[in-house]
């Protein structure tokens, strides 16, 4: 699984913008599609991957679909806010 801070992965994101990402901009119920992007350079998982509401397949990779939204939701629900 891949082992970065809250604010790790925020700076990552805001790389090359003016203005960063807030924690609130990715850890909400609705994420915008610019920021989406952003997520997905970082994962390069394709962003059909974030988007299909079909339950994910066993993955052979490192990081499993089940796996990325469990870490939103832990911080999420973690106060990393």
């Amino acid at each position: 699984m891949y082992r970065i801070s809250v604010e790790e992965f925020l700076q990552l994101i805001s790389r090359g913008l003016k203005k960063p990402v807030i924690a609130e901009d990715v850890f909400s119920d609705e994420i915008k599609i610019q920021y989406l992007k952003r997520i997905d350079k970082l994962f390069n998982k394709g962003l059909h991957y974030y988007l299909d509401p079909k339950a994910p397949e066993k993955s052979k990779g490192i990081c499993s679909k089940a796996n990325f939204i469990a870490v939103i939701y832990f911080c999420n629900s973690n106060s990393f806010l």
